[in-house]
């Protein structure tokens, strides 16, 4: 027979690596969890800031070779080509813009003109 001493003693050494193996374990998952959630949180306002019309969105720069990475990089690429798109729109707008202000002063010019001649035809 083992002393009782000797049971209580393994079961004590049992249950401190039980914890020591539950901490770690837990550490680990944390580490983990915000390894993934903290670059998913970044994309996620980042996707906000271009949603919200803001065009100067700016990621750090990603070496992840993994999916959040290749998320990342595809972010950049969409963010850059939304950009690119907007410059082209406003500079269309605002071409045209110009080209309906020249043909409102023409249309306008021309109206005058109209009415010149209206009034001198009532006269004559």
């Amino acid at each position: 027979m083992k002393p009782a001493g000797l049971n209580w003693r393994v079961a004590n050494i049992l249950i401190l690596l039980g914890l020591f193996v539950t901490l770690a374990a837990a550490l680990l998952g944390l580490r983990m969890s915000r390894r993934i959630t903290e670059p998913l949180a970044t994309l996620t306002m980042a996707t906000e800031a271009v949603a919200r019309g803001e065009t100067d969105v700016v990621l750090p720069q990603s070496i992840r070779t993994d999916e959040i990475g290749r998320l990342a990089r595809a972010f950049v690429t969409m963010a850059s080509d939304v950009r690119t798109r907007r410059t082209t729109l406003e500079q269309e707008i605002t071409q045209r813009t110009g080209e309906l202000s020249i043909a409102i002063r023409e249309l306008q010019s021309l109206n005058e003109e109209l009415r010149q001649s209206e009034r001198l035809a009532n006269l004559g």
